[in-house]
């Protein structure tokens, strides 16, 4: 059986901002051949929409019980986490009180949307500060929408790193590689909670997310 890591109670203020940005309809993209990359057991690649277009930057993986994480970088300076689980629904375009956190460090606390009745998003503003929270802890996990479960995030920096890479090169004005994290965060929780979910080999793209459109 698989273990989880235990509820914990923390502090209702954030250390980054988070917002919901689903006004917009969800941009529809496909990879933009010839920039596919693998990082570990993570996938990612730059998309375009229907004109061919960049749209943006992302990497994903899978799980052995059918759980996905896909991590979008997008040009206006923000990135959204995906998440879906089986036999999770999500009403498409709402709303939904969240709290996205890892291992160490104080969570992030805003609105997920639903991006599609299979997937939720969170959004933080400001790339640097996202990054460096989520490549501050092994595992990560988002309260409140249903998915309770510690995912297994070890080698996301590497595979983050190469996707602001990618957005650097299609974007331009951006720094390719990630901020180190801050040291001396207070514990929230323990990996020593139980064995998480396997990740899956990331040697074939898994399903996209619908995604919800950069702000001009």
């Amino acid at each position: 059986m698989r273990a989880l890591l235990p509820a914990r109670p923390f502090p209702a203020a954030p250390l980054l901002a988070a917002a919901f940005l689903a006004a917009a309809p969800p941009a529809r993209a496909d990879d933009i051949p010839g920039t596919e990359f693998y990082s570990g057991n993570w996938y990612g690649a730059a998309d375009g929409g229907s004109d061919g277009a960049f749209v943006y930057c992302y990497a994903s993986v899978g799980y052995v019980d059918g759980e996905q994480i896909w991590v979008s970088l997008y040009p206006d300076d923000s990135l959204t986490v995906y998440l879906t689980a089986p036999g999770v629904t999500f009403e498409d375009g709402g709303s939904y009180p969240a709290s996205l956190m890892t291992e160490v460090g104080w969570p992030i606390t805003g609105e997920a949307f639903g991006a599609s009745e299979a997937y939720i998003g969170f959004t933080i503003l400001d790339l640097d500060a996202a990054i460096d929270f989520l490549t501050q802890g092994a595992y990560l996990r988002l309260l409140g929408v249903g998915i309770d479960q510690s995912l297994d995030v070890r080698g996301l920096g590497g595979a983050i790193a190469m996707a602001r890479g990618c957005l650097d090169d299609h974007a331009g004005g951006m720094t390719a590689s990630a901020p180190e994290p801050a040291p001396a965060k207070p514990v929230l929780g323990s990996g020593a909670g139980g064995a998480k979910p396997a990740q899956l080999s990331g040697r074939a793209k898994p399903a996209s997310p619908p995604q919800r459109a950069a702000a001009p």
